[in-house]
């Protein structure tokens, strides 16, 4: 299945490298690195899929423009790679209650992998 997914990212070598797994994978993305892009795509264009960093530049957080997302796309997956181990991470927006974490390093080949399996599971 094909998927358009939005990347938040503020680190501009591992959003190209998660851009190139999937589209190597078949799929499509746009990437942001800070919050206000990303909020901008949120508005204007559709997404199947997110991936966020937890912390990123602009006047959102990563998880404020995730929250965003899952008000336009209540059914897609979001998959936070952070470098935050998850205990110490706060408490999010209960719209955000089915998303995934992973702690970088990440292998990304395994988030995409991780996101298509969430995109079949949430269909």
């Amino acid at each position: 299945m094909h998927m358009k997914v939005l990347i938040v990212e503020d680190d501009l070598v591992t959003g190209i490298l998660v851009e190139t797994l999937l589209k190597d994978a078949g799929h499509t993305s746009c990437l942001a690195t800070d919050s206000d892009s990303a909020q901008k795509l949120v508005e204007l264009e559709s997404f199947d899929a997110l991936v966020s960093d937890w912390s990123v530049p602009g006047s959102l957080s990563g998880v404020e423009v995730a929250a965003n997302f899952a008000k336009v796309n209540p059914k897609s997956p979001i998959l936070f790679v952070t470098g935050h181990p998850r205990e110490s991470l706060p408490a999010v927006d209960p719209s955000l209650s089915h998303a995934s974490f992973r702690q970088k390093p990440v292998d990304y080949e395994e988030v995409v992998r991780e996101l298509e399996k969430l995109t079949l599971h949430l269909q």
